[in-house]
């Protein structure tokens, strides 16, 4: 069963072309990351600041590894500083394909 994990991330007005040109390179990685079946950045027509990532996992411990790897790679400090508010993450299990 795939999981699909959404990450929200609130940007600043100032912040948010910054955050979507550097998260459209880290996503590069994220993409290669073993058990990343896809991963794609979003931008929500209705809130001008917010930018979503999509991301499919063969499995929650797929997308766990990968959580700590990128913890481990300094990424929220790096983000931090560009978003306005506190970032929200959603686990959906993807019952068909």
């Amino acid at each position: 069963m795939s999981v699909v994990v959404i990450v929200d991330l609130p940007a600043t007005r100032t912040g948010k072309d910054e955050l979507v040109s550097w998260l459209q390179e880290a996503l590069h990685d994220t993409r290669a990351y073993d058990g990343c079946r896809g991963a794609s950045l979003c931008i929500d027509s209705d809130n001008a600041v917010m930018v979503t990532i999509v991301e499919r996992w063969e499995t929650l411990d797929h997308y766990r590894k990968y959580d700590a790897w990128r913890a481990e790679t300094g990424f929220m400090e790096r983000v931090g500083p560009l978003l306005g508010a506190d970032p929200g993450e959603r686990h959906l299990e993807e019952l068909a394909e």
